[in-house]
């Protein structure tokens, strides 16, 4: 069951992968597999926009396996969505378990998208800043820097810029990573287009910033 569940999600079957990862839980697995099936679960539904039951997932994963930090990062990113003020606390604790690099690039960017929402921009700034000496190949930190800096009243265009160069870098396979995240933006009625203007907007929207950078796209 374990294994076709992941079969499934990375299929983009996530009903399937959601009855899959249930169906491993009644066979009552080990602690390990119970955890890694409660985080499958909960990101599922966490892409078919069912926050409340992906949280309820990572929750109960997490009193399995409490510093499991795919549960606790499933856990920051319902909170994103939720509750930012927790969501920063909750990244800074993930931080804190000194994670490795892309776990920990992970965590800056969604801690700066946090108190993007919040409003708190020059920590938001740092975040980011920091993730991309991290990762500077990563556009989507170049866009949220772009975003960040036109709230500071700052020249945004060499961020969007290079932003806009690094997404034509990709390879297409990559591509499939953030098709998982249009699932969720497709949900919010937004659009799914992972190319050109779209690509940005799609994105920004989908983590509950402003779409400013598609002012700033250059044809």
């Amino acid at each position: 069951h374990f294994k076709a569940a992941m079969q499934d999600k990375f299929q983009g079957h996530l009903e399937l992968a959601i009855n899959q990862a249930t169906n491993c839980l009644i066979l009552e697995p080990s602690q390990e597999d119970a955890s890694v099936a409660y985080q499958l679960r909960g990101m599922a539904r966490f892409f078919l926009n069912r926050l409340d039951e992906a949280y309820t997932d990572f929750l109960t994963g997490l009193q399995v396996s409490p510093i499991n930090l795919g549960l606790l990062a499933g856990k920051a990113i319902v909170e994103l969505f939720q509750n930012p003020e927790q969501a920063v606390s909750s990244f800074t604790e993930i931080l804190a378990m000194n994670p490795n690099n892309e776990i920990k690039y992970t965590a800056l960017i969604d801690r700066a998208a946090s108190y993007y929402k919040l409003g708190e921009y020059e920590k938001a700034r740092e975040d980011v800043n920091a993730a991309i000496e991290i990762h500077p190949q990563e556009p989507w930190a170049h866009a949220l820097l772009g975003d960040i800096l036109v709230n500071l009243n700052g020249d945004a265009n060499a961020s969007y810029r290079q932003a806009i160069y690094l997404t034509e870098q990709i390879p297409p396979r990559r591509r499939i990573i953030w098709d998982e995240l249009a699932a969720l933006s497709a949900q919010r009625g937004l659009k799914t287009d992972y190319t050109g203007k779209e690509n940005y907007e799609t994105r920004v929207l989908a983590k509950g910033l402003t779409p400013k950078l598609v002012n700033h796209l250059i044809d």
